[in-house]
Protein backbone atom coordinates (compact mmCIF):
# COMPACT_ATOMS: atom_id res chain seq x y z
CA UNK A 1 0.00 0.00 0.00
CA UNK A 2 2.86 2.53 0.78
CA UNK A 3 4.38 1.64 -3.08
CA UNK A 4 1.35 2.35 -4.27
CA UNK A 5 1.24 5.89 -3.04
CA UNK A 6 -1.60 5.79 -0.87
CA UNK A 7 -0.65 7.18 2.50
CA UNK A 8 1.13 10.45 1.11
CA UNK A 9 -2.15 10.63 -0.98
CA UNK A 10 -4.26 10.26 1.99
CA UNK A 11 -2.07 13.00 3.80
CA UNK A 12 -2.35 15.47 1.15
CA UNK A 13 -5.87 14.89 0.43
CA UNK A 14 -6.77 15.53 3.86
CA UNK A 15 -4.61 18.37 4.14
CA UNK A 16 -6.01 19.86 0.77
CA UNK A 17 -10.11 18.81 1.71
CA UNK A 18 -10.09 19.27 5.54
CA UNK A 19 -7.71 19.95 7.60
CA UNK A 20 -8.04 19.69 11.34
CA UNK A 21 -11.45 18.04 10.59
CA UNK A 22 -12.30 14.51 13.11
CA UNK A 23 -11.36 12.24 10.46
CA UNK A 24 -11.05 7.79 10.36
CA UNK A 25 -8.98 5.94 7.86
CA UNK A 26 -10.00 2.16 7.61
CA UNK A 27 -6.17 0.50 6.71
CA UNK A 28 -5.30 -2.90 5.24
CA UNK A 29 -3.67 -4.04 8.81
CA UNK A 30 -2.59 -2.68 11.39
CA UNK A 31 1.39 -2.19 10.59
CA UNK A 32 -0.52 0.11 7.53
CA UNK A 33 -2.66 1.81 10.38
CA UNK A 34 0.34 2.66 12.49
CA UNK A 35 1.89 3.80 9.01
CA UNK A 36 -0.71 6.00 8.59
CA UNK A 37 -1.06 7.60 11.71
CA UNK A 38 3.00 8.17 12.04
CA UNK A 39 2.56 10.00 8.58
CA UNK A 40 -0.35 12.09 9.80
CA UNK A 41 1.88 12.91 12.63
CA UNK A 42 4.63 13.93 10.61
CA UNK A 43 2.40 16.76 9.12
CA UNK A 44 1.71 18.20 11.92
CA UNK A 45 -1.89 16.66 12.77
CA UNK A 46 -2.51 14.91 16.08
CA UNK A 47 -3.16 11.09 14.95
CA UNK A 48 -3.05 7.43 16.48
CA UNK A 49 -4.01 4.30 15.72
CA UNK A 50 -6.40 1.61 17.39
CA UNK A 51 -6.23 -1.72 16.94
CA UNK A 52 -7.09 -4.63 18.81
CA UNK A 53 -3.48 -4.61 20.30
CA UNK A 54 -4.39 -1.63 22.64
CA UNK A 55 -6.22 -1.84 26.17
CA UNK A 56 -9.84 -0.86 26.37
CA UNK A 57 -8.94 2.17 27.98
CA UNK A 58 -6.65 3.67 26.00
CA UNK A 59 -9.26 3.05 22.61
CA UNK A 60 -11.78 4.95 24.80
CA UNK A 61 -8.97 7.27 25.32
CA UNK A 62 -8.34 7.35 21.83
CA UNK A 63 -11.97 8.11 20.59
CA UNK A 64 -13.23 11.12 23.18
CA UNK A 65 -10.27 12.77 21.73
CA UNK A 66 -11.44 12.25 18.68
CA UNK A 67 -15.24 13.19 19.98
CA UNK A 68 -13.67 16.51 21.37
CA UNK A 69 -11.36 17.42 18.54
CA UNK A 70 -7.98 17.08 20.52
CA UNK A 71 -7.39 14.32 18.03
CA UNK A 72 -7.80 15.05 14.56
CA UNK A 73 -7.20 11.85 12.90
CA UNK A 74 -7.44 8.01 13.87
CA UNK A 75 -6.67 5.16 11.72
CA UNK A 76 -7.65 1.50 12.01
CA UNK A 77 -7.88 -2.13 11.03
CA UNK A 78 -11.12 -3.66 11.25
CA UNK A 79 -11.81 -1.93 14.86
CA UNK A 80 -14.43 1.03 14.01
CA UNK A 81 -15.96 -0.81 11.03
CA UNK A 82 -19.05 -2.00 13.80
CA UNK A 83 -20.79 -0.71 16.82
CA UNK A 84 -18.45 2.82 17.26
CA UNK A 85 -19.95 5.69 17.67
CA UNK A 86 -18.62 8.55 17.23
CA UNK A 87 -20.85 11.15 15.50
CA UNK A 88 -18.50 14.05 15.49
CA UNK A 89 -16.24 12.19 12.51
CA UNK A 90 -16.51 14.34 9.91
CA UNK A 91 -14.11 12.60 6.86
CA UNK A 92 -13.76 9.06 6.30
CA UNK A 93 -10.78 7.58 4.40
CA UNK A 94 -11.29 4.41 2.80
CA UNK A 95 -7.33 3.18 2.52
CA UNK A 96 -8.13 -0.37 2.24
CA UNK A 97 -10.10 -1.85 -0.67
CA UNK A 98 -13.27 -4.20 0.28
CA UNK A 99 -15.39 -6.30 -1.88
CA UNK A 100 -18.12 -6.43 1.13
CA UNK A 101 -20.90 -3.85 0.62
CA UNK A 102 -21.64 -4.44 4.10
CA UNK A 103 -18.53 -3.46 5.86
CA UNK A 104 -18.26 -0.59 2.95
CA UNK A 105 -21.16 0.88 4.03
CA UNK A 106 -20.55 0.25 7.93
CA UNK A 107 -17.35 1.77 7.93
CA UNK A 108 -18.91 4.88 6.02
CA UNK A 109 -21.56 5.21 8.11
CA UNK A 110 -19.13 5.86 10.96
CA UNK A 111 -18.93 9.18 9.14
CA UNK A 112 -23.24 9.76 8.46
CA UNK A 113 -23.71 10.18 12.06
CA UNK A 114 -25.17 13.29 12.58
CA UNK A 115 -24.10 16.05 15.44
CA UNK A 116 -24.61 19.45 16.03
CA UNK A 117 -22.15 21.65 14.11
CA UNK A 118 -21.69 19.19 11.48
CA UNK A 119 -23.23 19.54 8.18
CA UNK A 120 -21.65 17.03 5.87
CA UNK A 121 -19.13 14.06 5.99
CA UNK A 122 -16.33 14.10 3.14
CA UNK A 123 -15.70 10.54 2.27
CA UNK A 124 -11.66 10.32 0.87
CA UNK A 125 -11.87 6.77 -1.15
CA UNK A 126 -8.26 6.35 -1.98
CA UNK A 127 -9.11 2.65 -2.94
CA UNK A 128 -11.83 2.43 -5.57
CA UNK A 129 -14.74 1.51 -2.90
CA UNK A 130 -17.00 4.31 -4.67
CA UNK A 131 -16.27 2.50 -8.28
CA UNK A 132 -17.38 -1.13 -6.77
CA UNK A 133 -20.00 -0.22 -4.28
CA UNK A 134 -21.66 3.18 -5.71
CA UNK A 135 -22.56 6.42 -3.61
CA UNK A 136 -23.15 5.38 0.14
CA UNK A 137 -26.46 7.06 -0.10
CA UNK A 138 -28.48 5.68 -2.79
CA UNK A 139 -31.58 3.66 -2.60
CA UNK A 140 -30.93 -0.07 -2.56
CA UNK A 141 -33.09 -3.25 -2.86
CA UNK A 142 -32.18 -5.44 -0.18
CA UNK A 143 -33.81 -9.25 0.02
CA UNK A 144 -33.23 -12.23 2.03
CA UNK A 145 -32.69 -14.10 -0.99
CA UNK A 146 -29.15 -13.47 -1.76
CA UNK A 147 -26.90 -11.97 -4.58
CA UNK A 148 -29.16 -14.87 -7.32
CA UNK A 149 -30.99 -12.40 -8.95
CA UNK A 150 -28.69 -11.01 -11.28
CA UNK A 151 -31.20 -9.21 -13.78
CA UNK A 152 -32.17 -7.38 -10.95
CA UNK A 153 -28.90 -6.23 -9.75
CA UNK A 154 -28.23 -5.23 -12.92
CA UNK A 155 -31.08 -3.12 -13.46
CA UNK A 156 -29.73 -1.25 -9.57
CA UNK A 157 -26.45 -0.43 -11.09
CA UNK A 158 -28.34 1.17 -14.36
CA UNK A 159 -30.64 3.45 -11.97
CA UNK A 160 -26.94 4.10 -9.94
CA UNK A 161 -25.73 5.13 -13.35
CA UNK A 162 -28.73 7.53 -14.20
CA UNK A 163 -28.90 8.98 -10.32
CA UNK A 164 -25.13 9.77 -9.91
CA UNK A 165 -21.88 11.56 -11.95
CA UNK A 166 -18.44 11.41 -11.26
CA UNK A 167 -16.41 14.72 -11.59
CA UNK A 168 -13.66 13.56 -14.20
CA UNK A 169 -11.40 16.51 -13.06
CA UNK A 170 -12.04 15.75 -8.99
CA UNK A 171 -13.86 12.86 -8.86
CA UNK A 172 -16.43 14.02 -6.72
CA UNK A 173 -19.74 12.16 -6.68
CA UNK A 174 -22.83 13.87 -7.56
CA UNK A 175 -26.36 14.07 -8.09
CA UNK A 176 -27.14 14.29 -11.76
CA UNK A 177 -29.90 16.86 -10.96
CA UNK A 178 -26.66 19.52 -10.64
CA UNK A 179 -25.79 20.92 -14.10
CA UNK A 180 -22.22 20.11 -13.35
CA UNK A 181 -20.15 19.47 -10.70
CA UNK A 182 -20.87 21.44 -7.56
CA UNK A 183 -17.07 21.10 -6.70
CA UNK A 184 -15.90 23.34 -9.93
CA UNK A 185 -18.52 25.99 -10.06
CA UNK A 186 -16.48 28.37 -7.97
CA UNK A 187 -13.22 27.36 -10.29
CA UNK A 188 -15.39 28.24 -13.09
CA UNK A 189 -16.48 31.42 -11.83
CA UNK A 190 -20.24 30.67 -11.87
CA UNK A 191 -22.00 32.48 -8.93
CA UNK A 192 -25.16 30.62 -7.92
CA UNK A 193 -28.13 32.10 -5.65
CA UNK A 194 -27.37 29.51 -3.09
Amino acid sequence: MEQSGIIGDAVNEYTKLAPGEPAIYSCISIAESKKLADKFRDAGYTSEAVHGELKDEEIERIFKGLADKTINVVTFCDLISEGTDIPAVAVVGLCRPTMSMALYLQIVGRGLRPCEGKDKCIILDHVGNIGRHKHPLIPRDWSLEGMKKKRKKKKQEEEIEETYYTCESCYFVYEKSEECCPKQIPKMGIVTGK
